[in-house]
């Protein structure tokens, strides 16, 4: 009854709220209806879509990963024209561990972001991945102003260039 209620909501401030408090249940029918509100007109309602999402989170690496449905939703709020919006998606996306290579192309598109934290997540999402893309990333995040609170964000890519050297690879700088 409570999530009929909350589809028939049009307050965008009290929408918000009941997708994020959705969010922090499992329940199979909460995804679909977070995803009708993909197209919503306020960026904090799209921005709670994200929270509606089903994930399976893994406690070895810490990240997660998404229904196709799930991801599909990511990777269209991760172009959004609402700056909140693309960087809740990029955030996710840095953190999943989905392997379609659509995560990768999408969070490198957000390179050039205008938001900071965004870049700084995608960046750290590259590395993650090994994708190289994400040397470009830290070059182009710029300077933080909290770098002690951010470091271990920051510092992916020079790990990844480090795993890359491991491996015997070249590194940006060869």
């Amino acid at each position: 009854m409570f999530l009929d209620w909350a589809a028939q909501e049009e307050h965008p401030d009290v929408l918000t709220a009941v997708l994020h408090g959705l969010g922090e249940h499992e329940d199979p029918r909460i995804e679909p209806l977070g995803l009708r509100f993909l197209a919503h007109s306020a960026p904090s309602v799209r921005t709670g879509v994200i929270a509606t999402l089903s994930t399976v989170y893994s406690e070895r690496s810490g990240r997660t990963t998404f229904t196709p449905e799930g991801l599909n939703a990511l990777l269209v709020l991760a172009q959004d024209t609402g700056t909140s919006v693309r960087q809740a998606a990029g955030y996710q996306l840095a953190h999943s561990l989905n392997p379609d290579p659509a995560v990768g192309d999408t969070l490198a598109g957000l390179l050039d972001d205008e938001d900071q934290h965004t870049r700084i997540w995608v960046a750290f999402g590259l590395a993650v991945r090994d994708d190289p893309r994400c040397v470009e990333g830290a070059d182009k995040v710029g300077p933080v102003d909290d770098r002690p609170s951010w470091s271990w964000i920051l510092d992916a890519p020079a790990r990844y260039e480090e795993r890359r050297k491991a491996r015997g690879g070249p590194t940006s700088g060869e």
